[in-house]
């Protein structure tokens, strides 16, 4: 087949979308699809046109002034479909959003089946972006007309129920991510090296975006209580957002917390890493969650839907009541001290990526879904 991506937001971008986006993209066209991605090209030294790992990469001009350049934006997407679109046998659009809306429009005058991907759940999620967004209404409306819609999970599912989308036509898909290597002590020396970090003491890792439902303020609070106990422990925070200027200065009094920014291979700090801790208050099905579980990385997160689809608390890693630093404090400890039961749970988690949420899995979802679709036309 030939598929078609679009999404407003892709690599060199980094976030747990891209991350999904693109690790989908290359395991597609590994399966021998050939697959095209349409998205945005945010900064005009970024390629107009690239392949990466078999993957054709097509950017369309898009302008950072809001309102303004979404429109035009849409306005280019819309006339690439239409001229261009009838050239693959479907169409998947990242986001119940303006390139959902767009995409389907296009969809229903070139005949071409398209299906749509919500991203989450929640207050921060894809039903709820479309009550508060303007244009929302209309763009929820066309989004009813897909060829279908996949959810991450059961929770995504019912509100896009809720949200007008005929039962029949959602499937339910949860994220993949790759199987790296195991790593051992003497690998995650190796890595901390690499990576400029304190080789002595143990060390956890957040990786995401420093947005208020990341949750941070309260990991920062937690390690002051693990420091306490455990004193040449460090964290290293790692990504960006909104955020991050705020919380870097509020924590400037604790040297053993590292920020070392945004990087487009979390993958190495994960491998640095003795516990990995996320304290979000809200998640669909998190990738950096689903990266420290294939890594083997002892996990804290909190007790909340999405962290509750992948981790079952005592057997692949430990769960605590979100806006509890000391619960997340305590836990965390658990994890450092106890490490033949955290090397036991962490295995176990790999196991669970392995069998459930491997990006093969993944892939052969989205092509038996789309092979479908394909017949129907």
């Amino acid at each position: 087949m030939k598929i078609l991506l679009v999404t407003e937001r892709f690599r060199p971008l980094i976030g747990g979308a891209e991350t999904v986006l693109g690790e989908l993209a290359r395991e597609l066209a590994r399966l021998g699809e050939q697959v095209t991605v349409l998205t945005a090209r945010w900064e005009t030294d970024w390629a107009e046109c690239e392949r990466v790992d078999d993957v054709e990469i097509v950017r369309i001009s898009r302008s950072r002034i809001r309102s303004l350049g979404t429109m035009l934006f849409l306005r280019s997407l819309r006339q690439w479909l239409l001229s261009r679109g009838r050239e693959f046998d479907v169409w998947y659009v990242s986001m119940l959003k303006h390139c959902a809306w767009a995409g389907v429009g296009a969809a229903l005058r070139c005949g071409r089946p398209i299906v749509l991907r919500a991203e989450g759940a929640g207050p921060t999620g894809d039903v709820a972006w479309q009550s508060g967004a303007w244009g929302g209404k209309w763009i929820r409306r066309r989004c009813r007309r897909a060829s279908a819609v996949v959810a991450l999970n059961d929770r995504i599912r019912q509100e896009l129920i809720g949200a007008g989308i005929p039962p029949q036509r959602i499937h339910e898909a949860p994220n993949g991510v790759p199987l790296p290597p195991l790593e051992d002590a003497a690998d995650r020396l190796f890595w901390r090296h690499r990576l400029g970090l304190p080789t002595t003491g143990p060390m956890a890792v957040f990786v995401g975006r420093i947005s208020p439902e990341k949750g941070l303020p309260d990991l920062l609070e937690a390690w002051r209580h693990v420091t306490k106990q455990v004193g040449d422990a460090r964290l290293v925070v790692v990504g960006d957002g909104p955020q991050a200027t705020e919380l870097r200065a509020r924590a400037a009094d604790q040297p053993n917390i590292h920020w070392p920014g945004p990087t487009q291979q979390p993958q190495r700090y994960l491998r640095a890493a003795d516990v990995f801790a996320l304290p979000s208050y809200e998640e669909g099905v998190s990738i950096a969650l689903l990266e420290a579980m294939a890594a083997a990385v002892p996990i804290v997160a909190t007790d909340i839907p999405g962290n509750q689809r992948l981790i079952e608390s005592g057997r692949h890693g430990l769960l605590v009541p979100p806006r509890r630093p000391d619960l997340l404090a305590q836990d965390i400890l658990v994890q450092l001290r106890a490490t033949t039961i955290a090397t036991a749970m962490a295995r176990a988690a790999r196991q669970r990526v392995e069998d459930e949420f491997s990006i093969t899995q993944m892939a052969r979802r989205h092509v038996e879904l789309f092979q479908s679709l394909v017949r129907k036309t």
